[in-house]
């Protein structure tokens, strides 16, 4: 029979497990562009839960997530999300956003406006976790399957609350984009501190503003 993949809601979404009847299930740990980093087989009589081996995984991972290197950014550009990416669409460890209440966000990056300009096809319109984003474009927000993610939602509990909220909708990416720079606290002609990224677990690359030229950490 084959196997049935389940994302974990571990708050850490590069952890995913498989379940096969008899051999029971394995966790793994992939990472951009490369083999998985870990993976680890749990017995049918074990399955991993909040505790024990799946905590110790979810450190693992955070681990393999390379925070961005600037403290304060104005607007993060976001050009995909998804489930494929992240089980909360854009990984919390990045964005420095868990609004999960009664957990503090991450201290660093400090991020004024996140624009989402797209999501994968693999997610099916489930987009937990979009409520990360402050702009979208009405592309995204006609591929939304609210079902889908509210059940998501609902079965994360707390940790779903804040996440499913919908963003502000624009006509295009360029009207967002727009909209998140004029709306994120400098003045027309004061310089923005601006971040680009592919997605949140594909960082090897990004695009930064002149304003963080002088940030970037050095040999990057």
């Amino acid at each position: 029979m084959p196997a049935v993949r389940k994302k974990c809601a571990t708050g850490c979404s590069t952890v995913s497990t498989h379940f096969a009847p008899r051999a029971g299930y394995w966790a793994a740990l992939p990472r951009s562009n490369q083999p998985a980093a870990k993976s680890s087989e749990f017995k049918p009589s074990r399955r991993p839960t909040s505790a024990g081996r799946r905590i110790e995984l979810t450190e693992y991972a955070r681990g393999l997530v390379p925070p961005l290197p600037f403290k304060d950014i104005d607007v993060l550009i976001i050009e995909q999300g998804g489930k494929d990416i992240s089980g909360t669409t854009m990984d919390p460890n990045v964005t420095g956003r868990f609004w999960v209440n009664g957990l503090d966000d991450g201290e660093s990056p400090r991020v004024t406006n996140i624009v989402l300009l797209g999501i994968t096809d693999i997610s099916a319109g489930n987009v937990l976790g979009i409520g990360f984003a402050d702009f979208i474009p009405v592309s995204v927000a006609a591929g939304i399957d609210w079902h889908k993610t509210y059940v998501n939602c609902f079965t994360a509990g707390v940790a779903g609350v804040r996440r499913s909220r919908m963003p502000m909708v624009l006509p295009t990416p360029d009207d967002c984009i727009k909209a998140a720079l004029s709306m994120c606290g400098r003045g027309p002609n004061e310089p923005k501190r601006v971040v680009r990224i592919r997605s949140t677990l594909h960082l090897d690359r990004c695009w930064v503003s002149d304003a963080l030229l002088g940030e970037v950490p050095a040999g990057r």
